[in-house]
C-alpha cells in the first residue's frame, strides 16, 4: 500500500490506518479506510489551528507572494539593480571617509596658491571645512523619511 501511495512504509505506518486483514506479514487495507484516515487527519489540522478554509487560503496566499517578492529581490541583487542595506551603508561610509581626507588637504593647498590670506581666513576656511568634514562623518540612510517606513 506504501509503494502505491509513494511514500516509505514508516510513513504510512504513523499514519495509524488499521488493516481490514493480515495474513502472515501482509497487512490488507481498503481504500476507504485510507481515504477516511486522511480527510480526519486534514480535518483535525485545520480544526486545530482555528483557521477555517479561507483563513488558510489567504495565509497560504500570502506566504507564496512573500516567497516571490523574495526571490524577486534576491534576482534584483544578481543584476545589481538592488543592494543590500550592508553594502549601501559601507559605500557611504567609505565616501564619507575620502570626502573628509579631500576636505582636509584643502587648506595647505589654498595657502600654497594664496599666500597672501590672512591667520584669520585661514582660521575662518578651516572652521566652514570643519563642518563639512562633520556632516560627510553623521551620513546615515534616512530611514523615516522613507514612505512606507513611518
Amino acid at each position: 500500500m506504501a509503494r502505491s501511495l509513494g511514500i516509505s512504509t514508516q510513513a504510512f505506518d504513523k499514519w495509524g490506518v488499521e488493516p481490514v486483514a493480515r495474513q502472515g506479514r501482509e497487512a490488507y487495507f481498503t481504500m476507504r479506510d485510507i481515504l477516511d484516515n486522511r480527510l480526519a487527519h486534514v480535518e483535525a489540522r485545520r480544526s486545530s489551528s482555528g483557521a477555517d478554509d479561507d483563513d488558510y487560503d489567504a495565509q497560504r496566499t500570502r506566504l507564496t507572494k512573500e516567497q516571490a517578492d523574495k526571490l524577486e529581490m534576491e534576482n534584483a541583487v544578481t543584476r545589481r539593480e538592488q543592494a543590500p542595506v550592508e553594502l549601501l551603508e559601507w559605500a557611504l561610509a567609505e565616501l564619507s571617509q575620502r570626502i573628509s581626507a579631500i576636505l582636509g588637504a584643502v587648506p595647505s593647498k589654498i595657502k600654497k596658491r594664496v599666500p597672501s590670506l590672512t591667520s584669520t581666513e585661514m582660521t575662518n576656511i578651516n572652521r566652514e571645512i570643519i563642518k563639512a568634514q562633520n556632516a560627510a562623518s553623521k551620513v546615515e540612510l534616512p530611514w523615516d523619511k522613507l514612505p512606507g517606513f513611518d
